[in-house]
């Protein structure tokens, strides 16, 4: 076990090491320890948490997650869901602004943060698998749930 004070001198020296001399430092401690350079960094990483930990900023406008979110619930070929591809080209077409920056994978993220699943090529959310059991239903009924899934994401932003 490697004393505390020790790696609080590693610590100190990678954090003072100019750039493009860290591997330097850490080398000299591999040689003098007799571990690798990465068992130095997650006892460092133990002891004191992550060098970096600041929040990133969405880039994403969460209107526009939100749009694509409607058009996932509705019915895409063989009750399968719309692709995030296709979603994002629909918004193009429609004219939103700042859609032809997004990407499947970010959009993908941010809407399993959400609380969309990826199961078998369809993304699913707890409240949307009830649209999903009842797709039968008339097209006032889907969009009296487009609406009550608004009112949910309003309701989850004041949290």
């Amino acid at each position: 076990m490697i004393n505390k004070e020790i790696l609080k001198k590693i610590k100190s020296e990678l954090d003072n090491a100019p750039h493009g001399q860290k591997g330097i430092v850490i080398a000299k401690w591999t040689g003098r320890l007799g571990l690798s350079k990465h068992e130095i960094y997650r006892k460092i990483r133990k002891i004191f948490g992550n060098s970096k930990n600041m929040p990133s900023k969405n880039k994403i406008p969460e209107k526009l997650i939100i749009e694509i979110e409607k058009i996932k619930i509705q019915e895409g070929k063989k009750g399968k869901s719309i692709s995030t591809e296709s979603c994002i080209k629909i918004l193009i077409e429609r004219g939103e602004n700042g859609a032809n920056k997004l990407k499947a994978s970010t959009v993908n993220r941010r809407l399993r943060k959400k609380g969309f699943k990826f199961i078998k090529n369809q993304f699913l959310k707890e409240e949307i698998l009830i649209i999903k059991k009842y797709r039968s239903l008339p097209a006032e009924f889907k969009n009296e749930f487009i609406k009550i899934l608004d009112s949910f994401n309003k309701i989850s932003k004041q949290r």
